[in-house]
C-alpha cells in the first residue's frame, strides 16, 4: 500500500516537473530564434566571428576551448539569431542543456514511477 502511494507521487512530481523543464526549455528556444553558423576565426585567445547583420563579435575562450583541436580553415560557430553575441561551438546553449537534461531525469523517475505503480497492482 505504502509502495503504491510511493510510486504515485514521484509519478506526479517526476512527470510534471519534466513537463516544467520541457515547457520552459521550448519558451527559452522560441525566443531566442534559430540556431545560425557562422565562420569564425581564433586570434590569440579569442573568438571572433560575424553576426548576420556583419557586426564582428568576439569573447574570450575558456581554457577548455582553447585546448580543443579547431580546424582553423574550416571553422564555424553557432550563434542565436536575435542573440548573436554569444557564440559555441555546438548548437547549444549551457542552459538549454541543463534543462533538457533535467527534464530527461525527470521523465525517467515519472516512467519508473508508473512502472513501479503497475508492478504493485499486480502483486497486491
Amino acid at each position: 500500500m505504502t509502495i503504491g502511494l510511493l510510486a504515485e507521487v514521484f509519478t506526479i512530481v517526476g512527470l510534471a516537473s519534466a513537463a516544467f523543464c520541457f515547457a520552459i526549455l521550448f519558451i527559452m528556444t522560441c525566443a531566442r530564434g534559430p540556431w545560425l553558423k557562422t565562420p569564425a576565426a581564433i586570434s590569440e585567445g579569442q573568438l571572433n566571428w560575424l553576426s548576420p547583420v556583419g557586426q564582428v563579435h568576439s569573447r574570450e575562450l575558456t581554457d577548455s576551448e582553447l585546448a580543443m583541436d579547431h580546424d582553423h580553415d574550416k571553422l564555424e560557430v553557432f550563434h542565436r539569431k536575435r542573440k548573436s553575441a554569444h557564440a559555441y561551438f555546438t548548437a547549444s546553449a549551457p542552459d538549454e542543456k541543463l534543462l533538457r537534461t533535467l527534464g530527461l531525469i525527470f521523465a525517467g523517475i515519472g516512467v519508473l514511477a508508473v512502472v513501479a505503480s503497475i508492478a504493485v497492482l499486480f502483486f497486491e
